[in-house]
């Protein structure tokens, strides 16, 4: 399909690219198999089953990693608080 008017550039917000650096290096801190539950279960929307078996774990090891995860990104400061306490 072609058109004869061009879309206008699609704007990036810097605070929601700042939001999403920080989403992505609070995540790094989390174990690999927690931060691949997460991206699972909340990004990618799989049951719990479908992450477990996706990752090789028992439906219940998915559950334990996703509260302990999320209660260890509660917990922390996020990227953005760290690196306003850093400067």
């Amino acid at each position: 399909m072609t058109t004869d008017v061009v879309p206008e550039a699609m704007h990036h917000d810097s605070a929601d690219d700042a939001d999403r650096i920080a989403q992505l290096e609070d995540l790094r801190r989390l174990s690999p198999r927690q931060r691949a539950v997460l991206v699972l279960r909340y990004f990618d929307d799989l049951t719990e089953a479908d992450t477990a078996a996706a990752v090789g774990i028992s439906v219940g090891t998915v559950k334990s990693h996703a509260l302990d995860a999320l209660a260890c990104l509660r917990n922390q400061p996020s990227g953005e608080e760290q690196s306003a306490a850093a400067t």
